[in-house]
């Protein structure tokens, strides 16, 4: 079983190695150095009819999404119209539902001073002459 600290020592020993090593592996896992090395290389030896094909099938693909984004955008648009519409429903129900219920909170505050005003007068007769 190798430790990190063999490995280590086993990298120091063998520096051009170990260089060469994570090179190769930067140039295999990373997406940049990779497309640089594709490119660069095996890209060379496509022929042009080869590179045609490649970004009339390129172009396909970003029509298509294209209009998949304008139908999407298009939907997006019209849900926003019927939501807007919604709110604005929303907003005037919501007054007038306000509005009723501020007059039924006058009509109960004319009835309690109604009231009171009934209970005051009641008030000043004492209870023997009331009954």
């Amino acid at each position: 079983l190798v430790t990190i600290s063999d490995a280590l020592v086993l990298a120091s020993e063998h520096q051009a190695e170990a260089i060469g090593c994570a090179t190769v592996a930067g140039f295999i896992l990373f997406r940049g150095p990779r497309r640089f090395l594709y490119r660069n290389t095996l890209g060379r030896f496509k022929t042009e009819k080869d590179l045609l094909n490649d970004v009339e099938q390129s172009m396909i693909e970003y029509k298509t999404s294209i209009e998949s984004l304008r139908k999407d955008s298009k939907y997006t648009l019209d849900k926003v119209v019927i939501g807007e519409s919604d709110l604005q429903r929303g907003r005037t129900d919501l007054r007038s539902t306000g509005k009723q219920i501020q007059s039924v909170i006058r009509s109960i505050y004319k009835a309690e001073s109604t009231a009171a005003g009934f209970d005051g007068s009641t008030k000043n007769y004492s209870y023997k002459t009331v009954s």
